[in-house]
């Protein structure tokens, strides 16, 4: 992966972006200015979704799921990693998603399979619901053209 100091776009790579790089925030509302850095440069950002077991204090697993959008590919592993490193944590399900996959419109087929209809929502909206599709907008509808490389997925 190409390093973040030398990417060609630097229209978003501000004080600010830089702060959220050496910070090491995760959360995409944490690190908006650094995402906008990545998308304006087309770098690969995916979704990770995965159900894990966590360990209580009677020692049974309790499952719950994580989602996390708007992650690098080396991000990615490394939650995977620190999971895999928890004797507390057992994985039962991993998905990583391109978010430019996610960013798709959403296409219903028929019960035959013969005939399609495209939707006027995104495989994100449809997948996961509101939440991550306000976060994908939020961050997309900051991306002026022609920095933009993604369409706002609630536009037609």
């Amino acid at each position: 992966m190409i390093s973040v100091w030398d990417m060609k776009n630097k229209e978003y790579f501000n004080s600010t972006a830089i702060s959220q790089y050496m910070k090491g925030s995760t959360s995409s509302y944490e690190r908006p200015d650094l995402l906008r850095h990545y998308i304006a440069n087309d770098i690969p950002l995916y979704f990770l979704s995965a159900r894990i077991g966590e360990k209580n204090n009677e020692g049974r697993f309790l499952s719950r799921w994580i989602r996390d959008a708007f992650n690098t590919f080396p991000e990615v592993l490394e939650n995977i990693a620190f999971w895999e490193n928890d004797e507390d944590i057992s994985i039962s399900t991993i998905e990583i998603i391109p978010e430019k996959e996610l960013d798709k419109k959403y296409v219903k087929f028929s019960e035959d399979g013969k005939t399609s209809e495209e939707m006027d929502y995104t495989k994100r909206f449809f997948m996961f619901g509101g939440n991550y599709h306000s976060e994908a907008e939020y961050l997309y509808n900051y991306v002026p053209e022609p920095s933009k490389k993604r369409k706002n997925s609630s536009k037609k």
